[in-house]
């Protein structure tokens, strides 16, 4: 397997895995590497979604950047893969606990899919989402605390 670095039209370095077979070879983009590890990320207990920069933000929205490759940084050397992916979690969740399933779900899924090694998982908690609970009230009684609450604001 060889590592190889190519320049695309915007003259970007795109780095690939290739892979001799019997019939041909197999080229495996950073970008493919990036994008499993950003889902197999997301989709981790007690992420509550990937952390990008403000920079992140702009190259999306641009439209160089894709969603599922946002917090996410690939490095290929030698046949082997290291990832640094940014996240935010949970409120309440144990960090480690969130981190260790992290790179284990990145790990194996890259390893799965693409047959890479890899070498490194860095796991990097940008910070912690506090999501509001909402009051759950039944849709039944939803015009019954709207009409209480205008009588009592008549009222007064």
């Amino acid at each position: 397997m060889d590592d190889i670095i190519d320049m695309n039209e915007n003259n970007d370095e795109i780095i690939s895995a290739e892979f001799a077979g019997t019939s041909g070879s197999v080229r495996i983009s950073a970008e493919v590497v990036s994008t499993i590890a950003g889902i197999a990320a997301e989709e981790s207990k007690g992420v509550a979604y990937m952390y990008t920069s403000f920079s992140g933000v702009i190259a999306e929205k641009l439209g160089t950047k894709k969603g599922q490759t946002k917090g996410v940084r690939v490095e290929m050397n030698d046949g082997s893969v290291s990832v640094d992916v940014y996240i935010v979690i949970k409120y309440g969740m144990r960090v480690n606990d969130v981190a260790a399933g992290v790179q284990e779900s990145i790990k194996n899924n890259i390893e799965t899919m693409t047959g890479l090694d890899v070498s490194a998982v860095n796991v990097h908690i940008e910070g912690v989402c506090f999501e509001k609970a909402e009051k759950q009230v039944p849709s039944d009684k939803k015009n019954e605390i709207i009409a209480d609450e205008t009588e009592d604001d008549i009222e007064d």
